[in-house]
């Protein structure tokens, strides 16, 4: 019987010999659906991957980071701007740029059809 690490894609390669029973033959539709598998382990991994947003210094009170901008308007109130869609208000950056960042992997996901 075959080693398989302990990852997602030893995971699909196990599933696609237990279903060709080791060597023999493998169904259409145990074909496709570790094809599905191995897909959606790949979309998922893609997400998973996807690096923080970059923050940059625009002023002395805004930093910004490609569709995103934070403002601080007032000691302890930060002003977060997504694209166009209007301000959101935090209590400290960290929260805004948590937010920020929440928001960039969920279009990712959105993107990818997850």
């Amino acid at each position: 019987m075959a080693e398989y690490e302990d990852t997602k894609m030893g995971r699909i390669m196990h599933y696609i010999d237990r279903k060709a029973n080791f060597g023999k033959t493998l169904s259409v539709y145990d074909a496709k659906r570790a094809a599905n598998i191995a897909y959606d382990a790949g979309m998922r991994d893609a997400v998973d991957r996807v690096s923080e947003l970059k923050w940059g210094i625009l002023d002395l009170n805004t930093i910004i980071s490609d569709n995103y901008s934070i403002i601080c308007t007032s000691p302890g109130t930060y002003r977060l701007k997504i694209d166009d869609k209007g301000w959101i208000t935090f209590n400290s950056i960290e929260e805004a740029k948590h937010f920020a960042s929440e928001d960039y992997k969920n279009r990712i996901k959105k993107a990818l059809g997850l």
